[in-house]
């Protein structure tokens, strides 16, 4: 790699980076899962507990099937950095960056040349809901870079002395368990490890085996012993845990299990083409590169099997750097096929395309998504420490204010909405402009019990690039334009 090309990349690297951080805080808006989750990582500051506090009526019961990882690095960033939209994305978005970087070693810990593991570090930094996970307030690029960690702490104990063959398993074992310990939906990609088990199982012989069979025993029993302390400590033991994992239905529609496994039997008919294919057409290469195959494969073949949405959903961004190891493994290093490296660029380029334009919008949507020019407009209309009925959009200005929230998204009936809320008498209403609801909030509760105190306005462009974008068929629906109700007492 040349010098020059070496310095472009450092350089859009950091351009990538800068980017990222200018404006983490405007895009996108406070939205559902950034907002539970926050109320549940303030739900732990303040008593230990995981409560959704915003979605109290639609979620009651304390939501134990995450782990605590995330909620007490989340809980210490607050403490330590104050209270913020910035201090709340960051930790995913550093995760993030770290992902990219261990993409990269793990390319390479596949047999990639380093110019196409560069290349699957491009692909997946500019996928396009990859770049919107950057921002989104969740935790799942930590349980990204637990799992990839764990894959190469997995590998650097196939060189090492007697010493490295017991503690990088045990480190393994520890790490996947993180994983999962940080968003549960990681269990799609525990497969890599079973076909590797497999593998080394069928593939080698005598003390070779026996030898392999003893790292897996070591993964498994680090694993198990992390995983019951957690559940010894959050539920008491194991029939406790089993008890709650059969009546905690949201954990099954999140995984997808039952009817979801059935319904897309057509993407199951794809992929094992897609593998039959891949096998039977290029066999010499992968028993040379037997790596690739073993660790993407099924990684991506289980997600679509158990996470909900499949590759349909939002939630395929954590299969992406499978994905994206897998196409540009097979395009560029094992077919020699212009078509594969052409379709394989022109899906770059199309990425590329999306991000360049997706950053043209955000800066031009600065007024409208700016969380400090905004608070300044609606923050003096609430009084602190009082009550608030509204959407998440709103939520970090009524929290800095000290004001309670109950949020209007998923969170019961209206008429069981319409009695918490008088009975509680919630001293605001704040729903931004579009809101479908407000057409029932207001015979409910609205027109007799409340007064319209303010409608913020959207700002109007000041920019180069929303004058352009303003052009386009495509118009800004989101922004913190909003009503402001209180209660007539």
């Amino acid at each position: 790699m040349s010098k020059k090309y070496r310095l472009a990349l450092w350089l859009l690297a950091v351009i990538y980076v800068v980017y990222h951080l200018a404006t983490l805080i405007y895009s996108p808006l406070p939205w559902f899962d950034e907002i539970t989750f926050l109320s549940m990582t303030e739900s732990y500051m303040k008593d230990g507990t995981l409560f959704e506090q915003v979605r109290i009526l639609g979620e009651p019961a304390e939501k134990l099937n995450y782990g605590p990882i995330y909620f007490v690095w989340q809980a210490f960033m607050i403490k330590t950095f104050g209270y913020g939209i910035f201090t709340v994305r960051i930790t995913n978005m550093l995760f993030g960056f770290l992902s990219l970087f261990l993409i990269y070693k793990t390319a390479l810990k596949l047999r990639l040349r380093n110019d196409l593991a560069i290349a699957v570090v491009v692909f997946t930094a500019i996928e396009p809901n990859f770049n919107q996970f950057m921002h989104s307030g969740r935790m799942d690029f930590i349980g990204l870079s637990f799992f990839f960690l764990a894959y190469l702490s997995f590998r650097s104990s196939e060189n090492g002395g007697k010493s490295a063959s017991y503690l990088f398993p045990a480190i393994t074992g520890v790490l996947l368990c993180s994983s999962i310990l940080t968003n549960p939906r990681f269990v799609y990609a525990f497969p890599v490890f079973i076909a590797y088990f497999l593998y080394e199982m069928f593939a080698l012989g005598g003390a070779d085996r026996l030898k392999a069979f003893m790292k897996y025993v070591i993964i498994g029993t680090s694993f198990a012993l992390v995983y019951y302390l957690w559940v010894y400590l959050t539920f008491g033991g194991i029939t406790e845990y089993i008890d709650f994992t059969r009546k905690a239905t949201y954990l099954k529609d999140h995984l997808g299990m039952g009817a979801h496994f059935r319904i897309r039997y057509n993407l199951f008919i794809f992929l094992f083409s897609f593998i039959a294919v891949g096998y039977f057409g290029l066999k010499d290469r992968f028993k040379t590169d037997v790596h690739l195959a073993l660790f993407t494969v099924p990684a991506i073949a289980s997600f679509v099997a158990i996470v909900h949405g499949g590759i349909e959903g939002r939630y395929f961004t954590l299969a992406i750097p499978f994905v994206a190891l897998l196409l540009v493994g097979i395009s560029f290093q094992l077919m020699e096929n212009r078509a594969f490296k052409y379709a394989t660029g022109a899906i770059a380029l199309m990425f590329a395309g999306v991000f360049v334009f997706k950053a043209a919008y955000i800066v031009s949507t600065i007024p409208q998504h700016d969380p400090v020019r905004n608070e300044k407009r609606i923050s003096p209309y609430l009084e602190s420490n009082t009550s608030v009925f509204g959407d998440f959009e709103f939520y970090y200005i009524a929290r800095k204010k000290n004001c309670s929230y109950l949020t209007t998204q998923m969170n019961g009936s209206v008429p069981e909405l319409t009695e918490y809320i008088l009975s509680h008498k919630i001293q605001y209403v704040m729903l931004k402009k579009g809101n479908d609801m407000k057409q029932y909030y207001e015979p409910a509760f609205l027109n007799d019990h409340y007064q319209l105190i303010a409608t913020i306005e959207d700002e109007t462009y000041s920019n180069f690039f929303g004058t352009v974008i303003n052009k386009l068929p495509y118009k800004i629906s989101d922004s913190y334009s909003c009503y402001i109700y209180k209660f007539k007492g």
